[in-house]
């Protein structure tokens, strides 16, 4: 056993500073996280909503009505039988399986990608320090509070990578799950089926189907069906709901009112989209995101670039004009920031673009530094769309650099 130990330490100090830093940085917030949830276990976290509708559903209670206290439960029955997994094992040490299980799940998956890129010569950047630095604080806002974003982009760059390497069953089951969990992935599953129709759909419409009707094996019929019918009026009634959190294209457009027109800025958060003019541009840019993908699909990209930076097309697409983009949500892009990082040389003159990108998303886009300025400074809150739209920027026209120039040859495994 000592001689393992004094191994691993070994290992570890052999590594270069920048991989230690990155280890230890991800070990530490796990730390953190758990002696915060020991010490205030419904803090700062969504846990106890997870928490309340795992215990609902066993008593074959409305997982779906207002628990005095905490916010709503806004996911799938499917949904709230895993999160009960966590519940039987009580607040404390459910909330910290549960965040093990999200960062180990998150972590699973940014690696998969990494190396995936790496392995089918799709970047030569082995830099993993600054991709998992990057990949942490980029994720960090909802890894803190136990939010299911980090979870749900490991799950969806799991699912990727086995779609790319033709596991395409053990690939449907893992976008089918993410989405059971949060149903605003959608525009991702709709790309991916974009791009590999043939092989994804059948069994993506196959695994969401048999997830939806799992319910049923472990509750009466009659409650399932309730329950069902509770989600759908839940989505219904709260469809189109926003609060100060919220940071997307519409909160850089109230920014933009207020710098014209100062007036109820604090009131306008609140609001909900209405303006005819916004909704069509929603409906635009997600054609034009799927535009996007087709060109690069029929024009230079290879098969592992074309899966992989569609789907940070379509997170970018969802953060600035989905229907749920808070500060945690920027979770999304996360891992795609930390292999922007690794790509920046490949176009000298986006460098910039990129950093700025960066800055804005993980410096000026952390809440605890911006909110506490809104009233004073609301336009410094738009730093995470404008980031954001920076990235889509970078994203867009180092593609077609670096395809057009043609510094990676085709893949021979499509």
């Amino acid at each position: 056993m000592t001689d393992s130990k004094t191994s691993s330490w070994r290992f570890f100090f052999s590594l270069p500073l920048a991989q230690r830093i990155a280890i230890t940085l991800w070990i530490t917030l796990f730390i953190a996280l758990s002696v915060k949830t020991i010490l205030k276990p419904t803090s700062h976290s969504v846990f106890p909503v997870y928490f309340q509708a795992g215990i609902n559903w066993w008593q074959q209670v409305d997982v779906y009505q207002v628990n005095q206290g905490i916010d709503h439960y806004r996911y799938s029955p499917t949904a709230a039988i895993f999160f009960s997994a966590f519940t039987f094992m009580g607040i404390t040490l459910g909330s910290i399986l549960w965040n093990f299980c999200s960062i180990l799940i998150f972590i699973l998956g940014c690696n998969r990608f990494r190396q995936t890129m790496l392995s089918h010569g799709s970047t030569t950047n082995k830099d993993w320090a600054g991709f998992f630095i990057i990949s942490l604080f980029a994720a960090l806002s909802g890894v803190w509070n136990s939010q299911c974003n980090a979870f749900i982009v490991g799950l969806i760059l799991l699912g990727a990578t086995d779609l790319i390497e033709r596991k395409n069953n053990r690939a449907a089951f893992f976008l089918a799950f993410a989405f059971m969990i949060k149903s605003t992935i959608l525009p991702i599953l709709a790309l991916l089926v974009l791009i590999r129709p043939f092989h994804l759909l059948p069994r993506l419409l196959l695994a969401i189907a048999l997830l939806l009707l799992f319910p049923f094996l472990a509750s009466p019929t009659s409650f399932v069906l309730a329950e069902y019918q509770s989600w759908y009026n839940h989505l219904q009634d709260t469809k189109g709901l926003r609060w100060p959190g919220f940071r997307d294209a519409w909160y850089g457009w109230l920014v933009l009112q207020e710098q014209l027109h100062p007036g109820n800025f604090n009131e306008q958060l609140w609001s909900i989209p209405t303006n005819s003019f916004y909704k069509v541009l929603q409906l635009l840019t997600g054609i034009a995101t799927a535009a996007v993908v087709l060109y690069w699909r029929t024009k230079f990209i290879d098969n592992v670039e074309l899966i992989f930076r569609s789907i940070a097309l379509g997170m970018i697409w969802i953060l600035l004009f989905g229907p749920a983009s808070e500060f945690p949500t920027f979770a999304f892009i996360a891992p795609f920031l930390g292999w922007a990082w690794l790509e920046r040389k490949i176009w000298n003159k986006g460098e910039p673009l990129l950093l700025i990108s960066i800055v804005l998303i993980l410096v000026l886009g952390w809440q605890n530094f911006t909110f506490p300025l809104r009233n004073h400074l609301p336009i410094l809150l738009s730093a995470l769309p404008l980031g954001t739209l920076c990235f889509a920027l970078w994203l867009i026209l180092q593609t077609n650099i670096k395809f057009s120039q043609k510094l990676l040859p085709k893949d021979s495994h499509e």
